[in-house]
């Protein structure tokens, strides 16, 4: 079986994406060893995070990867905002 995974990705949405990763997560959990996955991620522009591949472990590491941009901006964003508070 040949399978492309989207991802949503977006900032604004983060509870969102996190349910979307669990799901991912389960799903692969039935994929089997032999099946071909892609994971592409889309927001204001498509991304492929990892073309058509039977590496496991590549594509569970393309979707946890996908979590740390949000921490990343959050961080951002809270640190300008403390730093206009005092």
């Amino acid at each position: 079986m040949t399978i492309c995974m989207l991802v949503e990705f977006t900032n604004r949405w983060w509870p969102f994406l996190v349910v979307a990763l669990r799901y991912s997560y389960a799903f692969l959990d039935v994929v089997h060893p032999k099946d071909y996955v892609a994971v592409v991620s889309f927001d204001l522009r498509t991304q492929i995070l990892t073309d058509f591949t039977q590496d496991r472990p590549r594509y569970v590491r393309v979707l946890i990867n996908c979590a740390f941009p949000v921490l990343v901006n959050r961080t951002s964003t809270t640190r300008w905002r403390m730093s206009r508070i005092g």
